[in-house]
């Protein structure tokens, strides 16, 4: 029996919401990094445009004899994001309740929930184009040293040393791994964890990951660039899609997860140019970068 309005919600609550945002929380690496601004209440269409805050700079003044002090006021520095960026995943299915009885229909949603993930950690990772500061140079793998210097380059920039993180490409991984300063024990103090796991981890005061989705730019040489920040450098911002008025007959719901800020949208309906129902998972989001003296691209 075909699912009804009023019980699509209860299904997505009930038995999707949690494989999805598991997903979600899995497969998501930047957007878990970075400062997430979502209000599930705050409808909105694509072009609109939110202000996301952001904590201003405070200012050191000489107090003057007599004189009434001047107090900044940080809490209304906002920054624009334009929600420009609207993904979504279709595909044909049974109805909602027939194709999650059949056993593979959860399985679709736990992949459209990956592929939107990775088209806005791409997003996100995009930003690399508005940054102003750089480090490193194309067609040369990350090494230790160049890591030494995108350290002083953030430090330079006054940015917090806390929290510190380095996303990077898998050759730029395999580069640092090859170091011996990098994987011996008596060197790095992790009793050989870097060379047993074959992951980075933790160097010269960065969490270091590698993605697959780090930017790659065709040329001569080829670039990378991928990213050195500290909390506060990018942000995410994400909204929910209004649902179709009328006499649409498209039944929908919203899978919104609170940790990383991303609301997902499900609608349902028949298509009568395929003649079947059609299932879309979409997502409206926008990325922009709120501090530049707290992120670096890194070249290579």
């Amino acid at each position: 029996m075909a699912t009804q309005q009023a019980d699509v919600q209860k299904v997505i609550d009930t038995y999707v919401a949690a494989k999805v945002i598991a997903r979600i929380r899995a497969s998501a690496v930047l957007a878990k990094m970075v400062s997430s601004n979502f209000d599930d209440s705050d409808i909105k269409d694509r072009g609109d445009t939110i202000k996301v805050p952001k904590r201003g700079n405070l200012t050191v003044r000489d107090k003057l004899e007599g004189a009434a002090i001047t107090s900044d006021s940080p809490a209304t520095d906002t920054v624009d994001v334009k929600l420009d960026q609207h993904k979504y995943v279709a595909w044909g299915m049974g109805d909602l309740a027939t194709a999650l009885a059949s056993g593979q229909g959860i399985e679709y949603f736990t992949d459209a929930a990956d592929t939107l993930i990775e088209a806005i950690e791409s997003a996100l990772f995009g930003e690399y184009a508005n940054l102003t500061a750089q480090e490193g140079t194309a067609g040369t793998d990350l090494t230790s040293s160049g890591l030494l210097a995108i350290k002083l380059g953030l430090d330079t920039q006054r940015c917090p040393a806390n929290e510190r993180i380095a996303l990077i490409a898998h050759k730029d991984e395999n580069s640092l791994l090859a170091e011996d300063n990098v994987i011996r024990a008596d060197a790095r103090g992790d009793g050989g964890a870097a060379f047993e796991s074959a992951k980075v981890g933790r160097a010269y005061g960065f969490d270091i990951f590698a993605s697959p989705l780090v930017p790659e730019v065709s040329g001569t040489p080829d670039e990378t660039h991928g990213l050195a920040f500290a909390p506060g450098a990018l942000a995410l911002a994400s909204r929910p899609l209004d649902v179709p008025q009328g006499m649409t007959g498209v039944q929908t719901a919203a899978i919104t997860d609170a940790e990383t800020g991303i609301t997902m949208r499900y609608m349902q309906g028949y298509d009568i140019t395929q003649m079947r129902m059609t299932h879309v998972l979409d997502v409206l989001f926008g990325t922009k970068v709120l501090d530049q003296r707290k992120i670096i691209d890194i070249l290579t």
